[in-house]
């Protein structure tokens, strides 16, 4: 979705759609598979709008095209993070267990 090489994890470890709270509710921001959450129609526009900006490297000089590009942006660098922590930890838990 955002481009990027698939992040690799432990086969033992549970996708993120498939963790659940204490309360029993998906911790993946979309939600569990069973039940997924949704993009608006409006939110996948706007989205795809960013993602050509990006691509021809050009944004209009416009005050919401910057709110979302703002917004996108700091879910896209959250999610890079997410994954890079993911990925240590999983590195860090296989060299443990081969310990």
């Amino acid at each position: 979705m955002f481009h990027d090489l698939p992040v690799l994890r432990n086969p033992k470890q549970k996708l993120m759609c498939e963790r659940l709270d204490s309360e029993g509710n998906s911790k993946c921001p979309k939600g569990h598979f069973s039940s997924p959450i949704e993009l608006s129609q409006k939110n996948v526009e706007a989205y795809h709008h960013y993602l050509t900006c990006v691509a021809v490297g050009s944004f209009p000089d416009d005050e919401i095209v910057r709110r979302n590009a703002r917004i996108i942006r700091q879910i896209v660098d959250q999610q890079k993070e997410i994954q890079q922590r993911e990925f240590m930890l999983s590195v860090l838990q296989l060299g443990a267990s081969r310990v």
